[in-house]
């Protein structure tokens, strides 16, 4: 078994150093990236609104269609006449 030399322990010390801190000036950079919310919802701003409007038009109109469709609240009947409660 080859021995090494405190250089050449020291070299490979220094040289994983090296390594170590630009895999974590990577790692921050990357991080940094990923983390910004405000980039990412601005890239994708159209679709989100698109979205959101297509949703909003949904809903209003389920809402407009649960209206017309109900039946309305009868208070009282006499006979087929009815007094009718609406909201």
């Amino acid at each position: 078994m080859a021995r090494r030399t405190v250089e050449q322990v020291t070299r490979d010390i220094e040289r994983e150093r090296e390594q170590l801190a630009l895999a974590v000036a990577h790692l921050r950079t990357d991080l940094r990236e990923v983390t910004n919310v405000g980039a990412i919802v601005r890239a994708k701003l159209p679709k989100i609104a698109a979205a959101a409007l297509v949703t909003a038009g949904a809903l209003t109109a389920l809402r407009l269609l649960r209206r017309h469709h109900r039946k309305p609240n009868a208070v009282v009947r006499f006979g087929r006449y009815s007094l009718v409660e609406h909201d």
